[in-house]
């Protein structure tokens, strides 16, 4: 990755144009409070959506309302062959089996499990750029490595793994989602950073909507979807508008004024504000094996975050 000096902490400085770092660190909250409140309107969802129909809904949603803003925007999508190949196989990673499998395991596991689970995702991301020679191994990385992995073993009571437990299958559906959404961000990046993020988003979900809704197809045909609530439809929405599409923009917002690291530090908000709203609405218990997970885990981001630079 690119090295940027980072100001002296006790030297208030930021460049001119720059936003207020207090409205950065806002935004950064408010992205990991709505992807936190996420796995609780998902939970909601699924009990009535099963997860394969809700996933084409929520990727099709995603689409089309990318697709009303870059037109308002008036900014237009590369359709030329090459780039259409790249992100069709950068969709099957970061939209198809990403989305797909989120989906099955949030409706197999807890609110908790999935959110501690995809708080793995930046330091997975970095072995994958690592394996792919992207970034080297340092022996702080390796430490971080340890205890992150160390965490989800734990979380996934490894000395008592029962594979035919609903609760493993599900956290081991949203593990193959956590993966597959870090080789996504390592294979893509190149392309993306070459594209401006409105036209690369939207034509993601644009050619990963279809093939989703073919994996859906036999679900949405059986539903009844007159007997779904519209507090359900309601959730639907928020979930589309708000952790799909809006806190994207306002991430990537972010990223053009922060660091990786003080980014991937925020994303340790996501299972404490699960947790707390799971705890409340879903009648979730915080026990202190979930603690002890997510203690390990975000110690061994921690250990890996400090020397990530953007």
């Amino acid at each position: 990755m690119l090295q940027r000096t980072e100001p002296s902490p006790s030297v208030p400085s930021r460049p001119s144009g720059s936003p207020p770092r207090t409205l950065v660190l806002l935004a950064l909250a408010g992205v990991q409070v709505v992807f936190g409140t996420h796995y609780v309107a998902g939970k909601v969802v699924l009990e009535h959506i099963p997860a394969l129909p809700w996933a084409a809904l929520r990727v099709t949603g995603a689409a089309l309302l990318l697709l009303l803003l870059l037109g308002l925007r008036r900014e237009r999508i590369p359709m030329d062959r090459h780039t259409v190949y790249r992100f069709t196989g950068f969709a099957v990673l970061g939209v198809v089996i990403n989305q797909v499998c989120f989906m099955m395991g949030l409706s197999r596991t807890t609110a908790i499990h999935s959110s501690l689970i995809n708080c793995s995702i930046p330091i997975l991301t970095l072995v994958l750029a690592i394996l792919a020679g992207r970034e080297r191994i340092t022996p702080r990385r390796a430490a971080g490595f340890a205890l992150a992995l160390a965490g989800v073993l734990f979380l996934l009571r490894v000395w008592s793994f029962d594979p035919g437990s609903l609760l493993i299958r599900g956290d081991l559906i949203t593990l193959v989602n956590s993966l597959s959404f870090s080789a996504f961000l390592v294979v893509s990046k190149p392309q993306l950073e070459r594209m401006p993020a409105l036209p690369a988003t939207c034509l993601l979900f644009v050619l990963g909507a279809p093939m989703v809704i073919a994996l859906a197809a036999p679900g949405l045909a059986a539903m009844d979807f007159s007997v779904v609530p519209p507090l359900v439809w309601l959730l639907g929405a928020y979930i589309i508008i708000f952790p799909t599409v809006l806190a994207y923009f306002i991430n990537y917002w972010a990223l053009r004024h922060a660091t990786s690291s003080l980014v991937a530090f925020f994303v340790y908000l996501q299972p404490l504000v699960a947790a707390t709203f799971a705890a409340v609405f879903l009648g979730e218990a915080l026990t202190g094996h979930l603690v002890l997970s997510f203690l390990l885990v975000a110690a061994g981001i921690g250990l890996v975050a400090v020397q990530i630079r953007r």
